[in-house]
C-alpha cells in the first residue's frame, strides 16, 4: 500500500544552511511542502543572544554567530547536492509564505492553520516555540544539528566541536512544550 503524502509547513530562518538542511524534503515522494514560515531575527534579538552568550562566558558562541552568518551567505551562493544538482533555495520557492519576527504570533498561527498541514517542521529555528502556537497547530517537530540530548539549544555544532566530539549526528524530535530540544526523539543518526 503506498504511503500517503504528508503535508508539511516549514518554519525556518530560510538562510543558505536551512536550504541545505532541508534538501532531502524535496526528493521525497510522500512529502509535500505546502507553505513556509520565514522566521527572521531582528538585530535586537541577535544582540540579545550575543550578549547572553558573552555574559555566560561563551566565547565559542560569539565566534559561531559570525561563522554561521558567513557560511549562510556562502551556501546561498552555491547550493548543490552530492550529485551536483541544484538544491532549492527556500527563499526562492513559489509557495505560500509568511514572514515574521515572531513565529508565535496570531497571524503565524492563522497562516499555518489555513494550510492544513499534517506536521510543522522547524529547521534551524531561531525562536522558542510558545504554548499558544504549539496548542493551535498540528504536531511540531524540529531538526536539531546534533545527537540529542547532548548539546541542546542553539550553536550545537560549535559546542560539539569545542567539546572535541568526533561525530555530530542529527535528531528529529517532537516539540511539545517550551523547553528547548527536550521532546521525544522521532529519528536520530
Amino acid at each position: 500500500m503506498p504511503k500517503s503524502t504528508q503535508r508539511i509547513v516549514l518554519i525556518s530562518s530560510c538562510d543558505g544552511l536551512s536550504s541545505i538542511s532541508s534538501r532531502n524534503l524535496f526528493a521525497g515522494d510522500n512529502l509535500e511542502i505546502v507553505g513556509i514560515v520565514e522566521a527572521r531575527t531582528s538585530l535586537a534579538h541577535k544582540l540579545k543572544i550575543l550578549r547572553n552568550a558573552v555574559l555566560a562566558g561563551s566565547f565559542y558562541y560569539a565566534v559561531y554567530i559570525q561563522f554561521e552568518a558567513l557560511m549562510g551567505r556562502l551556501a546561498a551562493r552555491r547550493l548543490r547536492g552530492k550529485d551536483n544538482t541544484q538544491i532549492p533555495d527556500l527563499r526562492d520557492l513559489d509557495m505560500p509564505r509568511h514572514i515574521t519576527l515572531n513565529p508565535n504570533d496570531q497571524p503565524t498561527v492563522k497562516f499555518i492553520r489555513e494550510l492544513k498541514p499534517d506536521v510543522v517542521l522547524a529547521i534551524r529555528p531561531v525562536h522558542v516555540f510558545r504554548k499558544p502556537l504549539l496548542d493551535a497547530v498540528p504536531p511540531v517537530v524540529n531538526l536539531h544539528c546534533t545527537a540529542l540530548p547532548k548539546h541542546r539549544g542553539i550553536a550545537g555544532i560549535m559546542r560539539a566541536l569545542a567539546a572535541g566530539d568526533k561525530t555530530l549526528g542529527a535528531t528529529l524530535h517532537s516539540v511539545t512544550d517550551e523547553k528547548i530540544d527536550s521532546g521525544s526523539v522521532v529519528s536520530q543518526r
